[in-house]
């Protein structure tokens, strides 16, 4: 993941109403909101007009104060020509929660990325240490390092460094 990407789903989620989410469910009086960790809503669901309902969120101008995502709708980025019947918000907590599942798509990605990459490490150090124990070992039980080794630390035989001498003359 580029640095990048990584400050801009950062910048999103700052934007966003900070905090835990959590969902308010209330059956008697049929309905449904997202609530920030300081119960304010991050988005419910209202009447609008005659035809059906739309989502309040938080609005961007004046935090905290409830009002429809589609009083400051806007067309989709290179979609303008569809202005009179498709928008969408740039709302940020709407535009955090629709980008939600690819932000965690993409970190998760990284986090395996990541695990793969200490594992490749970490055996890496191993082998470094059982070098370096072969080459303990080969001091305290064997004669002088120069009989098998020249000064560089090549083997005599084989010409490989002593890490990673075959032990051809043991």
């Amino acid at each position: 993941m580029t640095e990048e990407r990584r400050a801009e789903i950062t910048a999103c989620r700052a934007a966003s109403t900070p905090g835990r989410w959590y969902w308010d469910i209330r059956p008697r009086s049929n309905s449904v909101s997202l609530l920030s960790a300081n119960h304010s809503t991050v988005l419910d669901a209202t009447r609008w007009g005659f035809g059906g309902a739309t989502i309040r969120m938080i609005d961007a101008q004046n935090h905290w104060l409830v009002s429809g995502i589609h009083e400051d709708a806007e067309p989709h980025p290179g979609r303008k020509h569809h202005a009179g019947w498709t928008l969408t918000s740039r709302r940020p907590d709407a535009v955090f929660i629709a980008n939600a599942g690819v932000f965690v798509d993409e970190l998760l990605e990284e986090v395996a990325r990541l695990q793969a990459e200490n594992n490749r490490l970490e055996n890496e150090a191993q082998q470094y240490v059982r070098g370096a124990q072969k080459l303990a070992q080969r001091f305290t039980d064997k004669p002088a390092f120069s009989e098998y080794y020249d000064a560089a630390g090549n083997c005599h035989r084989c010409g490989r460094f002593f890490t990673v001498c075959n032990g051809c003359h043991e």
